[in-house]
């Protein structure tokens, strides 16, 4: 049993990058968002693995894992059978869902060929808006879940927001008195957040050869997939909200689920760039082991880094290491009283 209360509704959130290229042959990044709603976190959660077990069976996929992302059919098998995976992933477990909605941002260059940001600050910038909509990618996920609540004012359902870096906005000042839940890594390890994530895939496929509007997109979800939800428009009129009023960094760690489970990786080979060496670790035994194990016991995982993460250590997060450079850095941070426990994948039981 999770430690949501009985037919709590959950909201989950996630976002991805979507690349156009115009007529003339320009391109140009877009971010686009989607939220599923669930009745209960727990049945839900049954049903999910009932999914995953089908997609499972039917694409002849390996249990390395019991929950998915987009991103790991894709590269693993390719965008086409990602596409093929998530809509019959999606099939499986639309009647579980309540809603899912889709959130797209068009600004008009030549309405608005600049977006003022930092009003609080003591200097002010002003950013071409084709590069401004390119900076709200990465957080486009809670702007989403900002965009929700604005839209269902006396809505109670608890939200689940995969994890992002951003600077302050009015957007964020007022969605995070609403206590969101910020997951690592969401769609690797949480059943909602994940079907957010396959179907924000699936959206961007059909969008392939569609104009991006209201219109198309409903059709997409209700006729297409057979799904109950609608789209929203983040856009001109919402600019006071989603741009930047501050180049203070949002700080999300008091809404971090635990547990968190930090992995410690080894020291990256000079051959290989930092996205090789991240892939390669991603998809590793040890990797599939903890997200299971992050899953079961409804928490989020993270690449440790150095730099920052200590800061956040709660008594509920585990740190975890397999080989010598992870055991050293691990028995240092145990010296240093940050934590009193490090785990040896493999070795050490871990939960």
């Amino acid at each position: 049993m999770s430690i949501y209360t009985l037919m709590t509704q959950i909201v989950g959130f996630d976002a991805k990058e979507t690349i156009r290229t115009d007529i003339k042959g320009d391109r140009y990044n877009y971010p686009l968002g989607v939220s599923v709603e669930v009745s209960d976190f727990d049945k839900f959660k049954v049903r999910y693995e009932k999914a995953i077990k089908t997609i499972n069976k039917e694409y002849s996929i390996e249990n390395k894992r019991k929950v998915y992302s987009f991103q790991y059919f894709a590269k693993l098998y390719g965008i086409d059978s990602a596409i093929d995976i998530s809509k019959c992933f999606l099939n499986e477990i639309k009647k579980n869902i309540i809603t899912t909605n889709v959130y797209f941002t068009n600004i008009s260059e030549i309405k608005t060929p600049e977006i003022f940001m930092y009003c609080e600050d003591e200097m002010g910038v002003k950013k071409p808006t084709n590069e401004f909509i390119k900076t709200l990618i990465q957080p486009y996920s809670y702007i989403c879940a900002w965009k929700y609540l604005n839209e269902n004012k006396n809505s109670k359902s608890k939200l689940f927001i995969d994890n992002f870096q951003a600077q302050i906005t009015r957007a964020w000042q007022k969605i995070q008195n609403n206590k969101p839940i910020i997951y690592y890594k969401g769609d690797l390890c949480n059943p909602v957040i994940s079907t957010a994530d396959m179907f924000a895939g699936v959206i961007d496929s059909e969008m392939q050869n569609n104009k991006f509007c209201i219109e198309s997109i409903n059709k997409i979800i209700t006729k297409k997939l057979g799904l109950k939800g609608r789209t929203y428009l983040i856009g001109s009129p919402d600019l006071s909200h989603i741009s930047p009023v501050s180049r203070q960094q949002i700080d999300t760690s008091k809404l971090l689920k635990h547990p968190v489970y930090y992995l410690i990786t080894e020291k990256r080979p000079t051959e290989m760039n930092y996205y090789e060496f991240r892939d390669q670790f991603e998809f590793s035994k040890i990797f599939d082991d903890i997200v299971n194990i992050a899953y079961d016991n409804d928490g989020s995982i993270k690449l440790y880094e150095a730099t920052r993460d200590y800061k956040f250590f709660t008594k509920d997060d585990r740190i975890i290491y397999y080989e010598k450079n992870g055991k050293e850095i691990a028995e240092s941070l145990i010296n240093q009283q940050y934590i009193d426990i490090a785990l040896h994948y493999g070795h050490d039981k871990i939960k």
